[in-house]
C-alpha cells in the first residue's frame, strides 16, 4: 500500500486527536503515477524525471568527488505517494509533526487557504518537511534571519538530517548470467514474464535489494 493511502486511511481508521469520523485532506505535490512506477527494476528511470524534484547536494568537498561541480543528485518525490515511488521499494517512515496553522495551496492558476480544525500532520519527507516549516517561521532563528523569514517559533528544524553513503563503479564477473544488464532487460519473454505472471528479473528492485543504517564511531568525524 502507498504511503499516502497508508497514512489517510490510518487517520480515518482511528481519528485525529479526540475526533470521531474526521474528515481528512491529503495535499501531495506533483502528478498521478503511471503504468512504470510499481515496477521495481523501473524505479531508476522516474529520476530527474517530472516525478522528482531533482535535488542536488550542495558541495562539501568530502562527497560526490567524481560528480560535476562536487555535486550529486537527490532524488525526492513529486508525485502522489511522494518518494515511496521512486525509493526502490525501500521504506522507512518518516516522523510527522502536528502543527495547528493554516495551509496556503498554490499553483499556477489559483491560490487557496486551507483551514484546519484540530490539527495539520506536516510528513513531507526528511527533506521537504523542514523547507515548508522553515518557509512557515519554524525553525533555527538564525536560519530563518539570514532569509527575511518571521519566526514563529525557534527550533532545531532539519538538524539531524542523514542521508547514506554509496560507491558506485564497483564491478566484478560472476559465472553464472544472473546479473543486471541492460541487453536482458530489453527482451520481450522477460517483459511479457512480469506483464502477466508478475514474475522475472523486473521483479528485483533496480540493484538495490537491501539498505540497513548503522551506528558507527566514524559517524561524527
Amino acid at each position: 500500500m502507498k504511503k499516502y493511502a497508508y497514512e489517510s486511511n490510518r487517520l480515518c481508521d482511528h481519528g485525529v486527536g479526540i475526533v470521531q469520523s474526521p474528515t481528512v485532506l491529503l495535499l501531495e505535490a506533483g502528478p498521478d503515477e503511471t503504468e512504470i512506477t510499481d515496477v521495481p527494476s523501473l524505479a531508476a528511470y522516474l529520476q530527474l524525471s517530472r516525478m522528482d524534484w531533482a535535488y542536488k547536494t550542495m558541495y562539501t568537498g568530502r562527497a560526490c568527488l567524481g560528480m560535476k561541480n562536487g555535486q550529486c543528485n537527490w532524488p525526492r518525490g513529486k508525485v502522489l505517494g511522494g518518494s515511496s515511488v521512486l525509493n526502490y521499494m525501500l521504506y522507512k517512515p518518516d516522523a510527522g509533526d502536528s502543527i495547528g496553522r493554516e495551509i496556503d495551496i498554490r499553483n499556477e492558476s489559483r491560490k487557496q487557504i486551507v483551514t484546519a480544525k484540530k490539527e495539520v500532520v506536516m510528513s513531507a519527507g526528511s527533506i521537504n518537511t523542514p523547507q515548508i516549516l522553515m518557509l512557515s517561521g519554524v525553525g533555527p532563528r538564525e536560519e530563518l534571519d539570514k532569509h527575511g523569514i518571521p519566526v514563529l517559533a525557534d527550533l532545531k528544524v532539519g538538524e539531524n538530517l542523514q542521508d547514506h553513503v554509496a560507491m558506485g563503479g564497483l564491478t566484478f564477473r560472476i559465472n553464472k548470467p544472473v546479473s543486471i544488464v541492460q541487453d536482458r532487460f530489453q527482451a520481450f519473454p522477460m517483459t511479457m514474464q512480469y506483464v502477466m505472471h508478475r514474475k522475472g528479473p523486473m521483479t528485483t528492485l533496480g540493484g538495490v535489494e537491501g539498505l540497513a543504517f548503522v551506528n558507527t564511531y566514524l559517524g561524527k568525524k
